[in-house]
């Protein structure tokens, strides 16, 4: 039907809107429907007169003039047609890149087209309506539920501040933040009065009558899937969101949670399965390591009891103990001599493969390549529930090689993009805690260099979808026979991506959170893999 392919097209799916309730087949069928919008919430939840949104999929044309109506018992109701507009947001990277909404009035002449998405604004009416007409679809009227959680506060992250702010303009997982908030013992801000906010309050009215269900039949079950709804860890102070955001199960818990028909075991049946099917823990390398200094990884716990944790790769064991939601770095030390090493994290009873580079390897023509830059990590590949996936339109990666016709080095940059505007890379020289120097090269034809890169020089090119750039480096800017190398580039939309390891929005910045190692001042050399610090 129209509706369904609108979400599908869109990628509206119930771990956008949070619902997965969509008009049924044997709903009425008329003008007004085939022509008009269709409701994506079979209920909603108000108090007599106060403000009220409800989203629509527009599935067919119409003119701002001939809107379709809301009606009850005692006919149309006044009420104003908005246009939800999605855009691109860089604070929602980790999340998983959603966008941020905002509404906008009808464009007299454009009107509503098919595949948009409105919303209708208006105050709700007088007690004892149950039922409104909505463009022709059934839709049921509740009473709002209560405003808070069922969960104490204070849970488990304390008074721990964001990795991240909040993001704006996100309704449709605003109730999710609210949760994480009230764990946190956090106060509530007041609730925006515009259209996008009033969403927000709609989708999260939902999800608090769809748990008070649940805390009907079993209020201690009710309060750990609200936590895990919510969950966030704990990394040097950091609060950092970790719920799942797989919009299938999202969808499977909130279609039996949000039917008021549905009977206590199937409640129970759903928030169990919910809750078996949650990640216990995550491990990940952080720093390769190298000849002076141990390998690091990255344990997370995203239980709620203390969990054991351990590392293990050639001959050696590093054990450590887990808090409850919380995030440690733990160290390894590894020998070198081989090109990759595996390493055997366990976190609680799950067991992750970890792969390093361990070893220098020989840096021969065309150079060393030092990419593709991998996007810093987001929420649903840290929870492996997506694989991590590069923007061939925003691909970066760059080459160290000899100088050509002379000794020493030189840099060449090759970044793709929609645009190029603000930019940039930055090429690091030196190990994780100390940089010799570093250059930062921008696609607005700026170059300049620090430390033992002072004195850089070269030249950019900008081309249609992508950039390119040629840096010469002064002869002392690579310092030592061995010596480590990093990348970070932050694009137009201010993504930021790095090599050899991905970070995290908690990581170290400025590219010395990863790097390679080479030999040599020109011409013969050996290069490595390299490390990074907070994320990978």
């Amino acid at each position: 039907m129209m509706l369904r392919r609108f979400a599908v097209g869109l990628g509206l799916g119930a771990g956008l809107t949070g619902c997965s309730t969509s008009p049924t087949a044997d709903a009425p069928k008329g003008p007004s429907v085939l022509g008009g919008a269709a409701p994506l919430f079979a209920e909603v939840f108000a108090r007599p007169g106060e403000p009220l949104a409800i989203p629509f999929a527009v599935t067919g044309d119409w003119p701002a003039s001939a809107a379709p109506g809301v009606s009850g018992t005692e006919g149309t109701l006044d009420g104003t047609w908005l246009r939800l507009e999605a855009r691109p947001a860089a604070d929602r990277a980790w999340l998983g890149a959603g966008p941020t909404w905002s509404a906008a009035a009808l464009d007299e002449e454009r009107g509503a087209r098919e595949g948009d998405l409105a919303v209708f604004v208006f105050a709700a009416p007088a007690e004892g309506e149950r039922e409104l007409d909505a463009a022709g679809w059934p839709l049921a009227l509740r009473d709002a539920p209560g405003s808070g959680w069922p969960i104490g506060p204070g849970f488990g992250v304390g008074g721990a501040r964001w990795a991240s702010a909040e993001p704006a303009g996100s309704p449709f997982d605003a109730w999710r933040w609210s949760i994480a908030r009230r764990a946190r013992g956090a106060s509530e801000p007041a609730p925006a009065a515009d259209a996008v906010g009033l969403l927000a309050r709609q989708v999260s009215a939902r999800w608090r009558a769809a748990l008070e269900r649940v805390a009907a039949v079993d209020a201690p079950l009710a309060e750990r899937l609200t936590r895990s709804l919510g969950r966030s860890v704990v990394f040097e102070g950091l609060a950092i969101p970790a719920w799942s955001a797989a919009p299938e199960r999202l969808a499977r818990l909130e279609r039996v949670l949000a039917d008021p028909k549905s009977a206590a075991l199937d409640l129970r049946l759903a928030a169990e399965a919910w809750l078996a099917d949650e990640p216990r823990g995550a491990a990940w390398v952080i720093d390769d390591g190298g000849a002076h200094r141990p390998a690091l990884f990255g344990l997370a716990n995203f239980t709620e009891r203390a969990a054991t944790a351990s590392l293990s790769g050639d001959g050696n064991v590093e054990m450590t103990l887990l808090e409850p939601l919380s995030v440690q770095v733990a160290a390894l030390r590894l020998a070198r001599g081989e090109r990759a090493q595996r390493v055997t994290a366990l976190v609680g009873e799950d067991r992750f493969d970890l792969d390093l580079t361990a070893a220098a390897v020989p840096l021969s023509p065309p150079g060393l390549r030092m990419g593709p830059l991998t996007p810093e990590w987001t929420m649903p590949v840290w929870l492996r529930e997506q694989a991590p996936a590069l923007d061939p339109l925003w691909v970066g990666a760059a080459l160290l090689q000899p100088a050509t016709g002379r000794t020493g080095w030189e840099v060449y940059v090759e970044c793709r993009g929609v645009e190029a505007a603000g930019d940039w890379v930055r090429v690091v020289v030196g190990g994780v805690d100390v940089a010799l120097g570093a250059v930062r090269i921008g696609a607005d034809g700026t170059v300049s260099g620090e430390g033992s890169c002072s004195g850089a020089r070269g030249e950019v090119r900008v081309e249609t979808g992508r950039w390119t750039a040629l840096v010469r480096l002064p002869l002392e800017a690579l310092g030592s026979e061995l010596v480590e190398l990093g990348v970070e580039r932050v694009d137009a939309r201010g993504v930021r991506s790095t090599w050899p390891r991905a970070l995290g929005p908690w990581g170290g910045g400025g590219g010395r959170g990863t790097g390679g190692r080479l030999a040599g001042g020109g011409g013969e050399g050996r290069a490595g893999g390299g490390g990074g610090r907070g994320g990978g």
